[in-house]
């Protein structure tokens, strides 16, 4: 605000790029010609959903490896497959067959009060183990979007769809469920000095079939003895064309520049770091990262490959119109499922909110 020069690019959390861009602190980055989004290095999944209008503030590519850490995936514990005899993960995906109803299957008859107390805690055996953010990664993963694009660009409301409300009540069902999963809000866990050590501790202790979780988490199973696997969200059903996966904007970071920047050497600059990014962090992150420490398979390499392939990044979460994008999160937590009343409730809010958001850009334009 002070006009100096002090920064030619930075990188921020995607919640703190909106403020950034409706302050008109920031670039309008399709104005700086030497930046080509079409590049491979460019993650186009941001780009897609990231601009608003005609304008595109923050972006995300090669250069940020918390983008990919940002992925939401499924674990599967591998011995727990073979001893309940149930149908092989890899293969699932490859076939299309890994969707939210098989998922629904796997995860009947597993858990279990493994000590006999009587009461299912800490201690004992789930289907799912996972945090509430896990019913958005099931939404974004069928599929579905919190917020849409007019044919202008702008965002539109759509969490209330038919097939989003019928992906709700599919999660609901085993994510509200206390004798199928555990979650981080759990009392007996969220008593715990560390809660994402008290989850990971059952997974790790083999008392868990799957664990939801975004990708950063993974380095904390590197000491986990029984060999575990990766897999993407599953899909809402074998007709959905590509497997998706949502980008949680609490972990990636969006590239800004801000207004006091020189464009010309900015945009070069910028886009060399893109494109040389390509080719290092990018193979340092699967190579060293996933494929070397974490990952105990080739398979898994693969599922990375579908995983990181269609990634989704929804304004909805990140401006929070209304509260719309904490919508689905704030259910799940109180582990409510009347979702029509819930929407109801916000709408007019949400709506007037994103209106006031599409304004301010137009007036920037």
């Amino acid at each position: 605000m002070a006009g100096d020069h002090v920064y030619d690019q930075y990188a921020a959390s995607l919640f703190d790029t909106t403020a950034i861009a409706q302050a008109d602190l920031a670039l309008d980055l399709n104005t700086l010609e030497h930046l080509d989004f079409t590049n491979p290095w460019w993650d186009e999944s941001s780009v897609r959903d990231l601009s608003i209008g005609s304008r595109q503030y923050f972006v995300t590519g090669d250069f940020s490896f918390r983008t990919y850490n940002a992925s939401w995936i499924y674990c599967f514990n591998k011995q727990m497959i073979v001893d309940f005899k149930l149908d092989d993960p890899y293969e699932l995906v490859r076939t299309s067959g890994w969707t939210i109803d098989k998922l629904s299957e796997m995860l009947t008859g597993i858990s279990a009060d493994v000590n006999g107390d009587g009461i299912m805690d800490q201690h004992d055996r789930y289907g799912l183990i996972t945090e509430s953010s896990n019913t958005l990664g099931m939404f974004f993963g069928a599929g579905n979007l919190v917020i849409s694009k007019d044919d202008e660009n702008y965002p539109i409301i759509t969490i209330s769809s038919e097939r989003g409300i019928a992906t709700l009540e599919k999660a609901f069902a085993f994510m509200n469920n206390p004798s199928v999963t555990v979650s981080v809000s759990d009392k007996f866990i969220a008593s715990q000095p560390d809660v994402w050590k008290g989850l990971v501790d059952i997974f790790t202790d083999d008392r868990g079939l799957f664990y939801s979780i975004v990708m950063y988490t993974v380095k904390k199973l590197r000491n986990m003895d029984t060999d575990f696997g990766l897999l993407p969200m599953p899909k809402y059903d074998e007709q959905q064309e590509e497997y998706c996966t949502w980008t949680s904007p609490w972990i990636s970071s969006g590239l800004v520049v801000p207004i006091t920047a020189e464009p010309e050497r900015t945009g070069i600059i910028t886009e060399y770091i893109c494109y040389a990014s390509m080719d290092t962090i990018r193979p340092a992150y699967y190579e060293a990262t996933i494929q070397g420490k974490f990952a105990r398979d080739v398979e898994s390499e693969e599922m990375l490959d579908v995983i990181l392939a269609n990634r989704i990044y929804d304004l909805g979460m990140i401006y929070d119109w209304g509260g719309v994008g904490n919508l689905i999160n704030n259910m799940t937590k109180a582990k409510q499922t009347d979702f029509a009343s819930r929407w109801e409730s916000i709408a007019e809010k949400a709506q007037t909110a994103l209106e006031k958001t599409i304004e301010s850009y137009k007036a920037m334009e």
